[in-house]
């Protein structure tokens, strides 16, 4: 069966939960926010099956950070905080910083 994921065409077998497609990606469910055909879904239904043509993007969060100057950066800049997504098998990190 054919779903996107992170805007990627993949082939997953026919009886396949999100619970089961986060498995096979090798992603923790304790740490992903999960979106299917522009819906966040609640973990509570990641034992759903998903359907031929479904759009899932999923986003895997990991807390981080630093005191004021990590990284190089201006003292008055703190590191908020760090996200991974997945996107073709593999994590793509984006750092999110905020002033204060």
């Amino acid at each position: 069966m054919q779903v996107e994921v992170n805007g990627v065409d993949q082939e997953i077998p026919t009886d396949t939960t999100l619970s089961g497609l986060l498995s096979q990606l090798n992603i923790q469910q304790e740490r992903v926010a999960v979106e299917l055909n522009l819906a966040v879904i609640n973990r509570n239904q990641f034992n759903s099956s998903l359907k031929e043509g479904d759009k899932i993007e999923i986003i895997n969060f990991v807390g981080g950070g630093g005191g004021a100057g990590h990284g190089g950066e201006a003292a008055n800049v703190r590191r908020s905080g760090v996200t991974n997504v997945v996107a073709q098998n593999k994590i793509i990190t984006a750092s999110c910083y905020a002033t204060g």
